[in-house]
């Protein structure tokens, strides 16, 4: 019973951070979170003036673009071979039973 009481306090200790930092910030009525920082910036300005931070991430993206496309097509190339050797071998155990017969 002291056990489960204690457990339950340490429990809401280190939760309560987190209750208490989403009933002030978000759709509660609060405020966002960045807008209690100096480095707060509307979404349509972060783009000026992070315009390196912007153009490095666009460049990034375009490159694992590329590289999830290529991954891509390596599964599948991969599903279609392990396709092409479990039917290969289907086909071997068939003819050596006789057509499925025992």
């Amino acid at each position: 019973m002291w056990k489960v009481l204690v457990a339950l306090i340490v429990g809401l200790l280190a939760v309560s951070p987190l209750l208490i930092g989403i009933a002030t910030v978000g759709p509660l009525g609060g405020k966002y979170i960045t807008e209690n920082n100096y480095r707060h910036f509307s979404p349509y300005e972060r783009s000026t003036v992070y315009a390196l931070v912007n153009d490095i991430m666009l460049y990034l993206n375009r490159i694992l673009e590329i590289l999830i496309t290529i991954g891509a097509f390596f599964v599948f190339i991969m599903t279609v071979l392990e396709y092409w050797k479990f039917d290969k071998m289907y086909k071997l155990e068939q003819q050596h039973h006789g057509g499925g017969k025992h």
